[in-house]
């Protein structure tokens, strides 16, 4: 018998890289929403076999059940990364929670210790809320849903729309981090080995993760100031040359629309980073940032 369910393990095991390198040469032609489907549909296939391993608490670690999960969270990473950045960011702070309860599970059976009940219906909740059930809903298949309700469009082509994505890319990939992160350091206090010296390396990590990610959010904001302020006065001339134009002047209608359109929509982008920098910059003047503020919205209010 364990040999047999040695065999079946592996043959199983085969037959999941063979979908994993069968999607991988697809996507190069797929577009995002087909690929989205496709790794939901293998995600889902393998739930089960997931959810049976953390149901039994002498499952053993490296067993299919537990290969099931590794492979979920693949898909879902897959997924994430096709995702819009809200979903992708919901994304990926699941796969960091199951991935840190997985491994917690695995060393607790490893040394031997099945009091890992708890974890376990922990972790089995959080794949449900990640996969989606026949009475639930899911994060993937939302996030599947929202990419299609909005075209799934491939990875933009211009240098602009692939640095946008980059950017995008690199906050998601800091804020996933920290949540790995934050995840081990709390398992390991849990288990009382918060001053153990691998608790210290995950909390000097931390911090070095948490001071890069609001050195790239002063970069991000400082980048936004000046691409909203560089020119104030461009959109406002333009709205009063269309407003002053003679009466007979062709498509004067038609001119007045769209720069009274560009004129609100620069104020609005101007309004919203003046906010952004006095909620969230480093100016620590009250009397700085309630001006701010106190303008900002006078602005929005008029437009």
């Amino acid at each position: 018998n364990y040999l047999a369910q040695r065999m079946t393990d592996e043959m199983h095991e085969i037959i999941r890289v063979l979908q994993l390198t069968t999607y991988d040469e697809d996507e190069w032609d797929a577009d995002n929403v087909t690929v989205m489907r496709k790794a939901l549909s293998a995600a889902k296939s393998l739930l089960t076999a997931a959810l049976d391993w953390l149901g039994d608490p002498r499952g053993r670690p490296g067993a299919v059940g537990e290969k099931a999960i590794r492979r979920i969270l693949d898909y879902a990473d897959r997924i994430g990364a096709r995702a819009l950045p809200e979903d992708s960011y919901a994304i990926k702070r699941s796969i960091s929670e199951i991935s840190s309860l997985t491994d917690a599970i695995c060393e607790m059976r490893n040394l031997g210790r099945y009091d890992n009940e708890g974890l376990a219906v922990s972790c089995a909740q959080k794949l449900k809320e990640l996969v989606g059930t026949k009475h639930s809903a899911g994060i993937l298949p939302d996030a599947l849903m929202n990419a299609h309700r909005v075209g799934g469009a491939n990875p933009a082509h211009t240098a602009g729309g692939r640095l946008e994505q980059a950017l995008s890319g690199h906050l998601l990939g800091l804020c996933s981090d920290i949540d790995r992160l934050a995840n081990q350091l709390a398992d390991l206090e849990r288990r009382g080995l918060g001053n153990t010296p691998e608790a210290n390396a995950i909390r000097q990590q931390l911090k070095d993760k948490l001071r890069e990610l609001s050195d790239f959010m002063r970069r991000i904001l400082t980048d936004r100031v000046v691409e909203d302020f560089a020119d104030i006065t461009t959109p406002l001339k333009q709205f009063v040359e269309a407003v002053h134009a003679e009466s007979h002047a062709p498509n004067r209608e038609g001119n007045f629309i769209d720069k009274a359109d560009r004129l609100r929509q620069h104020a609005g982008s101007m309004t919203t980073t003046a906010r952004l920098v006095a909620t969230c910059g480093p100016c620590k003047s009250k009397n700085t940032i309630e001006a701010i503020v106190d303008t900002a919205e006078k602005v929005r209010s008029i437009k």
